[in-house]
């Protein structure tokens, strides 16, 4: 494994950009980019959050610079080649909500347990949001 994960460093390497070649030695979490460096100050939290199945209260920014605060049930964090994002269902709003974890400004482990509960835990996420190419399969009561 080890020997694998030095031959894709070094694949990854050499076709970076030459700013970039340094940080790739780097332990990252992933490729190094802004947004994924951003992200990466909360990803131990929020996997910890998910692991745990504990709340979380984060201070977040919306593309337009919005900040709210938002006490929420982190589900499933997921990369998309450039950022982390975060789905969770979100008590301020009732709803499921993802989350681009770079625009997570703080994030508070409450300690509050948040154990699944029907319609707002992870299965029912994944049937609202499938993955690329998969349709939304209809909801049951």
């Amino acid at each position: 494994m080890a020997r694998a994960a030095e031959t894709l460093r070094a694949k990854i390497a050499a076709v970076l950009p030459e700013g970039r070649i340094a940080e790739a030695g780097k332990d990252t979490w992933v490729f190094p980019g802004d947004e994924a460096l951003a992200a990466a100050r909360h990803l131990p939290a929020l996997r910890r959050a998910i692991r745990l199945q504990e709340r979380v209260v984060i201070t977040y920014h919306s593309g337009d610079g919005t900040g709210s605060d938002r006490p929420i049930r982190p589900l499933i964090l997921e990369f998309w080649g450039r950022v982390w994002t975060l789905a969770a269902w979100c008590e301020a709003r009732s709803d499921f909500r993802s989350f681009r974890v770079d625009r997570i400004k703080t994030l508070t482990l409450t300690g509050e347990p948040a154990p699944p509960e029907p319609g707002h835990d992870l299965a029912t996420w994944q049937r609202r949001h499938p993955g690329p190419g998969q349709r939304p399969s209809a909801e049951t009561p």
